[in-house]
């Protein structure tokens, strides 16, 4: 007993959840199309009423007919009033078609908007979602339910609100023609499509719950697609002969996912098929009544034909009815998925009394007393770290894989907060600063960067989309990323397309993106340059020119250098050595050799592996320019 009045509140509160949800629908709707809106729900309430008006007009013709016939057809004033009501039912078709018609071209209209206004909702809310969502796999689930459903249940669910709309009009004006006949026909009719609806009701809760339990399962089904299919993967899959296992992996889920909701499909059809059976006995026990009222001379051949098309109609109008209940409470299960995702409020956010910009340029950026984990994660990444870049200096940061370098370009750009501690720009804590004027002034690389299947010119001007794209800051900030010498031998030079995505584009080597995304960063200009392993993918000879390049642009800048190379973190004003979540060593590079400690013994190491191996042809780097940090 308790467990059933448990089922029965949390019915009770799911009724109003399921309300809610209507509402927030329609409301999104009336934002989207208010005028066509109006147009729609006139037209439904138009094509509502037309089966009820058939029905009367079938009643009158054929009584007229049969007066017609009674009179040898040769009275003028019968056939004058058959032909008008003829003329008024053919009249009543046209404008039924072109109610329909209308209806068809507001209806399309309005999905049109209504998923461009929904569209819109969700790309603002990806955007001002925390980094933490991305990285969440319980986000990247609401993401992929709310984007998988957006195209079809919103319009899926106004087609079914439209369909709730016309068929109970036209069930409402049905019954009304058969009101007299007696107050339980309408009754029993109505009760008899119950059964239908509450079939529907559990199927669509049985399939919803299925369909949210196995979010993961269908997000893998599309990632092993996508592996089966992207240009990205293709070299891999060949050379390792992947294809035949990831295919055998996408058809076994596949199977198993397909299997499942085939048999909640079949316990849905025959549930359908239950509940029609149930409306049409009540059906034909009606018109057999009315059978043998005719019969008797209790009513005319017109009353047999009314009665005969208002069940028919009504009938259908009652499944109609139910159907569109049943989708509408369907179509609200999975519009909740997109509605948790609209509300989910992003942590990082501006101070209630943000600091005003700085009129000077940004220096000094301390972290002080640093701790942090990420969220869901039980091992801290900093425990009271320390860290200060000098003002106007060039600081290079090395250490271990996973030490934690790239999740201090993620602390300083506010992409997460820190549990303990502070980073502070210049003294000012940059909690205190707005988003918008902390990320003003930073100019940042990220470890992967992003190649945008854009121009050269539109990659190098995301950089800073706040302002027009300027030709001449391009070319200079191609010219200091390395840019200039590949892009002026491409074939459209800067306005070359790159990536192979549309036709005409054309494909960079890894290198070269990295040194776009160089670019990119240079162009905006930002006080703090931040960049993390700007010349992981480059060349040796590539490196030495363009790290003289970063020396000249970052003059007077604070710059942040994230790498694992000796020769680019070697020229740095000050190297910091990080490991197990502080900074260890720190210094110019000839006092950490000095020093002898981790910095040092990597250094050691890489050279000591170097004298065992054959010597190149000729050296194209001086002897003490090593490209790659091996231990750190």
């Amino acid at each position: 007993m308790k467990a059933l009045l448990h089922r029965i509140a949390a019915r009770a509160q799911a009724a109003p959840r399921r309300a809610t949800l209507i509402a927030q629908t329609l409301r999104l709707v009336w934002a989207a199309s208010a005028r066509w809106t109006l147009a729609w729900f006139g037209l439904l309430v138009g094509l509502g009423l037309m089966p009820a008006v058939a029905v009367a007009l079938t009643k009158r013709l054929t009584d007229h007919l049969v007066g017609l016939l009674a009179a040898g057809g040769s009275d003028p004033q019968q056939l004058r009033q058959t032909l008008a009501v003829a003329l008024l039912m053919a009249a009543a078709l046209a404008a039924q078609q072109a109610l329909q018609s209308a209806l068809a071209w507001v209806g399309a209209t309005q999905t049109e908007l209504i998923q461009d206004h929904l569209r819109g909702l969700v790309h603002r809310q990806a955007i001002h979602a925390d980094l933490a969502f991305f990285e969440s796999a319980e986000y990247n689930d609401r993401l992929y339910q709310a984007a998988k459903e957006l195209t079809s249940r919103p319009p899926a669910l106004l087609e079914s609100l439209g369909g709730l709309v016309q068929s109970g009009i036209a069930t409402l004006a049905l019954g009304s023609l058969i009101l007299p006949y007696g107050l339980w026909l309408p009754l029993a009719l109505a009760l008899a499509a119950l059964p239908g609806f509450w079939g529907a009701t559990l199927a669509n809760r049985r399939f919803h719950r299925w369909w949210q339990a196995h979010t993961t399962d269908r997000r893998r089904l599309q990632y092993n697609d996508t592996l089966l299919t992207v240009d990205s993967v293709a070299s891999e899959l060949r050379l390792f002969d992947l294809g035949p296992h990831l295919i055998a992996r996408y058809r076994g889920l596949r199977d198993r996912l397909r299997g499942e909701q085939l048999r909640l499909v079949r316990d849905q059809s025959l549930a359908h098929f239950g509940a029609w059976l149930v409306t049409a006995a009540v059906s034909a026990a009606a018109m057999l009544w009315m059978l043998r009222r005719a019969l008797l001379g209790m009513a005319s051949l017109g009353d047999l034909v009314l009665f005969y098309q208002t069940l028919s109609r009504g009938q259908t109008a009652l499944q109609g009815l139910a159907g569109s209940l049943s989708q509408i409470q369907r179509h609200s299960l999975y519009l909740q998925n997109l509605f948790e995702f609209l509300a989910l409020q992003p942590q990082v956010t501006d101070a209630a009394d943000p600091a005003p910009p700085s009129p000077r340029a940004a220096g000094e950026v301390r972290f002080h007393n640093l701790t942090f984990g990420y969220p869901g994660s039980s091992r801290p990444v900093f425990e009271n770290f320390n860290l200060t870049l000098p003002a106007g200096k060039i600081t290079a940061l090395v250490g271990f894989n996973g030490a934690g370098k790239t999740t201090l370009v993620k602390l300083l750009c506010r992409f997460y907060d820190p549990k303990g501690g502070r980073i502070e720009i210049d003294g000012v804590d940059i909690r205190r600063m707005r988003l918008a004027d902390l990320r003003r002034l930073l100019s940042c690389m990220f470890q992967f960067p992003v190649p945008y299947v854009a121009t050269v010119a539109e990659n190098i001007a995301y950089g800073d989309p706040a302002r027009p794209p300027d030709p001449a800051a391009i070319r200079r900030a191609a010219r200091a990323a390395g840019v200039d010498a590949f892009a002026e031998q491409l074939p459209h030079q800067y306005e070359t397309l790159l990536g192979k995505l549309f036709p005409e584009g054309v494909q960079l080597s890894g290198g070269e993106w990295q040194r776009l995304a160089l670019a990119r960063a240079f162009y905006r200009q930002g006080q703090l340059l931040v960049l993390d392993e700007p010349t992981s993918l480059m060349d040796l000879w590539t490196e030495v020119d363009w790290f003289e390049r970063l020396r000249r642009l970052a003059a007077g800048r604070t710059t942040l250098l994230i790498t694992h190379r000796f020769m680019t973190a070697m020229r740095a004003d000050l190297i910091c050595v990080l490991d197990g979540g502080r900074i260890v060593e720190s210094g110019t590079h000839q006092a950490l050799l000095a020093r002898g400690g981790l910095y040092a013994q990597a250094w050691h190491d890489q050279r000591a592996g170097e004298t065992t191996a054959t010597p190149p042809t000729h050296d194209p780097m001086p002897g003490n320019l090593q490209p790659v940090l091996p231990s750190l």
